[in-house]
């Protein structure tokens, strides 16, 4: 939980995170067992793994999830959506970063990845995997070049005014009007992640989920807060 003061060109976050910071996986597998752990990631159509930089022992958390977790959650005919969002990572050291999008590999062995990225965060990975590019790139060449080496499903990019995919069919890109005079920002990622990942549930194609992330952005920045369902269509 965590409360945002909006301003109109920057906000500030304030969270209290003593309690969750000290969690790691010994912690976690005491507390809820592995038992439970591994079904309640058993059977689903979607996961996510969540706000990386802002949670102190994430990358033990996924480790752990990779080796004690997820061999034992049993294979469907299809894999399920694997969503990851690292949430603003500028804190976080280049070595730090790259120990976490390793472990991406190991969970394409689980999921369809499906990792994205918001446009500080894109560079981020970008700068952080090439080490001191000499270009500045559109966003369809840092998602190509992301998604390359990682080795995942799809890396997503997504702008206030534009958004891309890269995958395995390439580029595909969506464009939507900037608005001027928002209502609320914080957590327009949010829903453009919750748009995106609807649309692939309901089986859209790549350019119809881009499409679907930027029209609950949209709604959510006019109306300050999430669409019902039924008001997207």
């Amino acid at each position: 939980m965590s409360t945002a003061i909006e301003f109109n060109s920057s906000k500030m976050m304030m969270a209290e995170s003593t309690q969750i910071n000290s969690a790691d996986w010994s912690y976690i597998k005491d507390t809820i067992g592995l038992d439970q752990l591994r079904s309640v990631f058993s059977g689903k159509d979607l996961v996510g793994l969540l706000n990386w930089s802002e949670v102190a022992h994430s990358t033990g958390i996924w480790a752990g999830l990779l080796e004690e977790v997820q061999p034992f959650t049993g294979t469907g005919i299809e894999k399920p959506i694997g969503l990851v969002a690292l949430s603003d990572c500028s804190k976080k050291t280049r070595s730090q970063l790259l120990e976490a999008l390793e472990l991406l590999d190991g969970f394409s062995h689980y999921w369809n990845v499906v990792l994205s990225l918001n446009r500080n965060e894109s560079t981020l990975v970008y700068d952080a995997l090439l080490r001191n590019p000499k270009e500045t790139p559109t966003i369809g060449k840092i998602a190509a070049v992301i998604h390359d080496a990682l080795g995942i499903g799809k890396v997503v990019v997504h702008h206030p005014a534009e958004a891309c995919c890269y995958d395995v069919d390439g580029v595909t890109q969506c464009s939507t009007p900037q608005l001027s005079n928002p209502k609320l920002l914080t957590g327009t990622g949010d829903n453009f992640n919750t748009g995106f990942c609807t649309a692939m549930l309901l089986e859209m194609n790549t350019a119809q989920a881009l499409a679907m992330g930027h029209r609950l952005t949209t709604h959510y920045i006019v109306h300050g807060e999430s669409p019902h369902f039924i008001s997207l269509f």
